[in-house]
């Protein structure tokens, strides 16, 4: 039990007093506001820490229920290998040996499209064009969309230097098939958003530089391709995290987890807080305020009293810190308020493999919007990484609902698994019904980088400043 009274509070508050250290308080428990504690506490501490959370259990929206012998992911079931903070955290950690890459056999995507499934071309990145040959052999295109994708080299780079949403971005450079059937997608799978709306500034600069370094993203692809095989070589590296050979879609090949599911980080990264002397409260911060000028007043609903403290972390939501903003900064508040969320549904089902028509010899699925089908993506979980599912039975998780579908978080579970299974039965042709049913809905927990978010983030900073 992770989390206790406001007795460890006062002690805390005592010790910091005595030992001359200031007293931090951070409000969420999710993965962000256990790294602030975690920094803050390494040695020599530097700060005594409160963290508060309305939830029972740290981790925020992360989290892993073992079932028997299904292990169920609630959220994320992996998370990228190649940036370096996660696999850091588990070297700090000490559970490093417990991370595991997807299998091998299904580092590769499929997309339904015109009644089957279908491969993602060879090395194709989000937007980035992977080999020319992978692209004309594809079934996904038609010829004239296959022409329009290798006349990319020859497109005019823009020349406005404002942002551009995802979908402008994609037609105006790989035309509008190729936007339709593979970018919008792969997009969705990813961030549940508006591809209209979507932010390349703020999701995507990697290819908004691209396109400016080089004219082209098939340039610039197959450039970032050959300097990644040269370092990889000159390095020797010899990790199971990271390939040469870059799979196509989302880079399933560079996701990583934990052999007990994505719990263990923020379980682990709660036990280093408290043994390093860190505090945990459940309870539900009502209003934040200045202490004339010499810290804050934390007020929470269960809380006799104020609670002080020397600095205050809010690793909340956006909409949540423009809540506790409102009466310190209105400015703040609104540009905090302004950031929109999208909610998803998370079903996990399990069946017996006998009952599943496909192999599931990929990692997942995602489905155009054009297809008109209400299923974002299906994840096979027991595809991707071991222990997932008992011997001879298959977990698969399906992900309803984002930002051009709202309504969806607000239906029933039967409605809900109802849906589900009758999707399944076309895209992967389920037979039987599951043995195991969990539906996680997460209402507001997708932030939305519409475009103008980078902006919007510059504002925050200066004003926090």
């Amino acid at each position: 039990m992770f989390f206790v009274s406001f007795v460890c509070v006062r002690r805390l508050i005592q010790k910091a007093e005595m030992e001359k250290l200031p007293h931090v308080v951070v409000i969420g428990t999710g993965v962000a506001g256990l790294a602030a504690a975690t920094r803050l506490l390494q040695e020599p501490a530097r700060a005594t820490v409160t963290l508060i959370d309305s939830l029972s259990q740290p981790g925020g929206i992360i989290s892993s229920v073992r079932k028997d012998s299904w292990l169920i992911e609630r959220s994320a079931d992996s998370f990228l290998a190649v940036r370096p903070e996660g696999i850091d955290m588990a070297k700090q950690l000490g559970i490093e040996s417990e991370l595991i890459a997807i299998e091998l056999r299904v580092r590769r995507a499929l997309i339904w499209s015109r009644g089957r499934l279908r491969s993602v071309p060879k090395g194709f990145r989000i937007v980035a064009p992977g080999e020319r040959w992978a692209m004309l052999q594809s079934d996904l295109l038609s010829w004239p969309a296959k022409l329009r994708l290798l006349s990319e080299p020859w497109i005019a780079r823009r020349m406005a230097t404002g942002d551009e949403s995802l979908e402008d971005f994609a037609v105006r450079r790989l035309g509008r098939e190729v936007f339709d059937r593979i970018v919008q997608p792969l997009a969705s799978g990813i961030w549940t958003a508006d591809p209209q709306r979507l932010s390349m500034f703020a999701a995507l600069p990697e290819f908004v530089a691209m396109e400016q370094q080089h004219g082209s993203l098939t340039v610039g692809e197959a450039i970032r391709r050959k300097e990644t095989a040269m370092a990889l070589h000159t390095s020797g590296a010899n990790s199971p995290f990271i390939e040469s050979d870059l799979p196509s879609g989302a880079r399933y090949g560079q996701f990583v987890t934990f052999r007990d599911g994505m719990g263990q980080l923020p379980q682990a990264m709660a036990q280093r807080v408290l043994t390093a002397g860190g505090c945990f409260v459940v309870d539900r911060v009502e209003s934040i305020a200045h202490r004339d000028g010499k810290g804050w007043n934390i007020s929470t609903r269960a809380g006799a009293t104020s609670l002080h403290a020397d600095a205050v972390i809010l690793a909340v939501p956006a909409w949540s810190a423009g809540s506790l903003m409102r009466t310190i900064d209105m400015e703040l508040s609104n540009e905090l308020s302004g950031i929109e969320y999208a909610g998803s549904t998370v079903v996990s089902m399990g069946f017996e493999k006998s009952d599943i028509q496909h192999a599931l010899d990929a990692s997942g699925i995602v489905i155009p919007r054009s297809e008109g089908r209400r299923v974002l993506a299906i994840s096979f979980l027991s595809s991707k990484f071991p222990g997932r599912a008992p011997a001879g039975h298959a977990l698969v998780r399906v992900f309803v609902g984002g930002a051009l579908d709202p309504e969806a978080v607000a239906m029933s579970d039967q409605a809900t698994e109802s849906l589900v299974i009758n999707e399944l039965k076309t895209l992967i042709g389920v037979s039987g019904l599951p043995k195991i049913v969990q539906i996680d809905r997460w209402n507001r927990c997708m932030p939305q980088y519409h475009v103008g978010h980078v902006e919007r983030v510059n504002r925050i900073r200066k004003l926090l400043s």
